[in-house]
């Protein structure tokens, strides 16, 4: 807690006073459990060996705030290098202030005077009745807030001094919504978490509440520049990035996407503005609820999730976060994946063929035969139109590809032979991998191997490693390559047994779609 000049109720100078008290709810990962920390400070905390998140304060109090003067008071979240996770954070704002005016002591509804001292140490001070009576002076015992004055005549002079008119502070005026009119002054410093909470709307990004005699009245704020309201957001197509969204529900605020380790947002809140003293004497608090979380605990489904109070707009944010996770997720999987090893993505197991450890390019194929015994290379049974560019079976590898929704993020451009109707380079004929992503191409993404790729040992040891099976009934299956024979009828296709034969291109076989993927290395 910091303080800009302490208010001194019981003297004769006018103060005011500025508290602001920063806390912090980190939720940890790993087993789940999560602490709770209070943060008065900007001193990191960790969690575990996983999370360090720092809430920021910069912040140097004035001397004396008067009205019409900004304070520099920026908020920030870090999530410092001692993290090794991804963080996601969200705030809440509270406010509490109070007030006091000054009103001369009054009896019947005329001012009571009291004597003063006239000279020494505490000259103009009111004499208290103890110096009085000590004094000999004839004066009358005036209790004052539990303090006995020396009252003096309120139509004379006595013992050579006027009566001087005592002012002392009002009954405390408490500023907010009408559910927080039953504070006291001691509650103040101990239930933080209860103060106001600082809410937004479409017409005033400072608005906060909506009682009659409000501290928006009073003080206002200046917002970082990047923010936006979640009702804009919900309607401009639910971004996300390094912004800040307010969510007029219930007042929380979202940083709108992972804070990485190392890395801090922007400011939420830049500055503080007394534009009208609310009274001789006030005391205003700002208090900072932090949560961070990583998104794992964000998207568990076991009853143990948090943030389970959010609004329905801030749930569209954590789908999309989630999205995310599953694609980081997957990335890792694949990446952890060595060759001859598989992953299950879009439904399918898929076999990692090769790596490049250079660039990160890894060709892999689905482990099972898919379509098993339905597709046609070419229902017409001729192979001179086109060659594979123009068969059925490209056409329904497009449109399997098509229906991913996993892979197409890392999927990239394979680039082949088209074997025609004269094939006599198939022996040689082999598949690269260019350096542009397929984005949301679909057409010529996933791909039949090619004679040259199934035969030898490039990819499989074996004739037995090349055996189809079906992952629904283990049965085997034989499957399609995408090389024509020098007829104009004839497919290489891999048998049941894992031999390589030639059959008729309107002939059924399955399927087994390779991909060119890059997740890096």
């Amino acid at each position: 807690m910091s303080e800009t000049t302490k208010k001194n109720k019981d003297g004769n100078r006018i103060a005011t006073i500025m508290a602001v008290v920063l806390s912090l709810a980190l939720i940890l990962a790993g087993t789940y459990a999560y602490t709770d920390f209070a943060q008065h400070s900007t001193n990191p905390f960790s969690g575990g060996e996983e999370v360090s998140v720092t809430l920021n304060d910069n912040y140097t109090p004035p001397v004396e705030w008067l009205s019409g003067q900004t304070v520099n008071k920026q908020v920030s979240v870090t999530n410092t290098d001692q993290s090794n996770r991804n963080v996601y954070v969200r705030l809440q704002l509270k406010e509490y202030m109070e007030s006091y005016n000054l009103v001369p002591v009054q009896e019947s509804g005329e001012n009571v005077l009291f004597a003063t001292y006239a000279d020494g140490a505490n000259k103009g001070e009111f004499m208290t009745w103890a110096d009085a009576v000590a004094g000999g002076y004839e004066y009358t015992e005036y209790i004052v807030n539990g303090v006995s004055y020396a009252r003096t005549s309120n139509d004379e002079l006595r013992n050579g001094i006027y009566g001087k008119a005592m002012y002392i502070y009002s009954d405390l005026n408490i500023y907010g919504t009408a559910d927080k009119a039953d504070y006291i002054q001691e509650e103040q410093h101990t239930d933080e978490c209860d103060y106001n909470v600082h809410m937004w709307d479409s017409t005033s990004l400072a608005n906060r509440n909506d009682a009659s005699d409000t501290i928006a009245d009073y003080i206002s704020w200046t917002l970082g520049t990047d923010v936006m309201l979640m009702s804009d957001w919900l309607t401009t197509g639910k971004p996300t990035g390094n912004f800040w969204i307010l969510d007029e529900a219930d007042g929380w605020i979202y940083w709108a996407t992972a804070i990485a380790p190392g890395e801090s947002t922007s400011n939420i809140l830049e500055s503080v503005k007394l534009d009208v003293m609310p009274g001789a004497s006030f005391e205003y608090y700002i208090h900072i609820d932090m949560e961070a979380v990583t998104l794992e605990e964000l998207t568990r489904t076991d009853g143990g999730e948090k943030w389970t109070d959010a609004s329905n707009g801030a749930q569209e944010l954590f789908d999309i976060w989630s999205t995310s996770l599953a694609d980081t997720r997957l990335a890792d999987t694949i990446k952890a994946t060595p060759v001859g090893g598989t992953f299950i993505a879009d439904e399918i197991e898929w076999l990692v063929l090769e790596i490049d450890e250079t660039t990160g390019d890894r060709l892999i194929i689905s482990n099972y035969v898919l379509n098993r015994l339905d597709v046609q290379w070419s229902a017409t049974g001729t192979t001179n139109e086109g060659g594979y560019n123009a068969s059925l079976l490209k056409t329904t590898l497009d449109a399997m590809y098509a229906g991913f929704t996993e892979l197409p993020a890392y999927a990239k451009v394979p680039s082949y032979t088209n074997t025609e109707y004269s094939s006599s380079d198939r022996l040689t004929e082999l598949t690269s991998c260019t350096t542009d992503y397929a984005g949301t191409r679909t057409d010529g993404i996933a791909i039949a191997l090619s004679y040259a790729d199934v035969s030898g040992t490039k990819y499989f040891a074996n004739q037995a490693a090349r055996i189809g099976y079906d992952d629904v009934t283990t049965k085997t299956s034989s499957w399609w390559t995408r090389t024509p024979i020098s007829t104009n009828s004839n497919i290489f296709y891999v048998k049941i047994n894992g031999d390589i034969d030639i059959t008729y291109a309107q002939y059924y076989q399955g399927v087994r779609p390779a991909l060119y993927v890059n997740v890096g290395n």
